[in-house]
């Protein structure tokens, strides 16, 4: 469950960055 859990946790952390990204780069656009 571990390791599971900190794969989510990677995943859901790389998500928002490409989110925050995106956000950004529509705001510049």
């Amino acid at each position: 469950m571990d390791t599971n859990l900190a794969d989510i946790t990677q995943l859901a952390s790389e998500l928002m960055q490409c989110f925050t990204m995106f956000e950004v780069f529509l705001t510049l656009a």
